[in-house]
């Protein structure tokens, strides 16, 4: 029952992100973001808050009797006072001693997730209110397999694009653009802290886990009590966290994950300067376009009919003379 109502949760919370829609007002990569990474951060935040709520986030062992097992247990995750010892020398040891670390993230993890769905979206609001329903008006009609009266709905799209697009649409690629930018300043700044270049690397090259210290399995907590005199007594705790052993599996994909997504963005950035240079080699009409309306004809070419945008084009290239850059 609880697993159907996660996986339930999970489903409607990827539909929300991930829906397909007729029109494109944008490209691929810009779709990794607002799409498949804000469905991946909601589904993680999901499963850690399910976990957190229907599993056992920690487990501490005490020796000595006197101490509810379960008031210790949530004294120890509310508190978020888990330090690695230094001396342990069980899986996970520390290998050279330093000073207690103290972990204090252990229940804002699916909430952090959360937050940071809502800020790799943002682009995707900014362009949506900057980018006015351009494809959808030039779009109306002629996206279908069968387009009735062609050649006066290419005529009438020509000029509109003669008339109200064409030389006046610089701005609207340039903030295309400026959302791509935000993407990628989105991307670097919300790698993850818990994660780091350096510890990647020495895990990468299997010289210790620093997983184990990021997001340890095993730490231990002080629980304070008074006794029958009056007197304060500390007890300290081995505490096994089972569910770090979720949410580093996540970090490290998620950490992958954006990875590859600025590897992406840095082949496409190349790829549209280098094809940049080569306009001028394609046709006549795109090298004389600004590169406002060489965009607007980009997005264009993904919505419309192949075979009414191909007419367009060849009506529009023979359509007078095109102001120079």
């Amino acid at each position: 029952m609880v697993t159907t109502v996660i996986l339930e949760g999970i489903q409607n919370s990827a539909n929300l992100v991930i829906n397909k829609q007729r029109l494109s007002i944008d490209n691929l990569t810009f779709k990794l973001f607002y799409q498949w990474t804000v469905a991946q951060l909601i589904c993680f935040s999901i499963l850690i808050s399910c976990n957190q709520v229907f599993g056992e986030s920690i487990v501490c062992d005490l020796p000595r009797k006197g101490v509810n097992q379960n008031v210790l247990q949530s004294y120890c995750l509310m508190y978020s006072t888990f330090n690695i010892p230094s001396s342990f020398t069980g899986p996970c040891a520390r290998t050279q001693p330093r000073e207690s670390v103290y972990n204090t993230y252990y229940q804002w993890v699916a909430i952090f997730l959360m937050i940071q769905s809502i800020i790799f979206y943002i682009p995707r609001i900014i362009w949506l209110m900057l980018e006015g329903g351009l494809m959808s008006y030039l779009g109306k009609g002629t996206t279908g397999k069968l387009i009735e009266d062609m050649d006066q709905k290419t005529d009438a799209l020509l000029s509109v694009f003669k008339d109200q697009l064409e030389n006046k649409y610089n701005r609207y690629t340039f903030l295309f653009f400026f959302c791509e930018i935000l993407n990628i300043i989105i991307l670097i700044s919300q790698c993850s802290a818990f994660i780091r270049k350096p510890k990647m690397k020495v895990m990468l090259n299997n010289e210790i886990n620093p997983m184990c210290e990021v997001f340890p399995r095993i730490a231990s907590c002080n629980y304070w009590k008074y006794g029958g005199a009056g007197a304060q007594m500390r007890y300290t705790a081995l505490c096994i966290l089972s569910l770090n052993i979720i949410i580093d599996k996540i970090y490290v994909w998620l950490w992958f994950c954006r990875r590859i997504r600025f590897w992406m963005m840095q082949m496409k950035m190349h790829r549209f300067f280098k094809e940049g240079e080569d306009l001028r080699h394609i046709r006549s009409y795109l090298d004389s376009c600004k590169v406002g309306d060489w965009f607007v004809l980009y997005q264009m070419s993904k919505n419309l009919n192949k075979r009414f945008f191909y007419d367009f084009l060849v009506k529009l290239s023979k359509e007078g003379k095109v102001h120079s850059l």
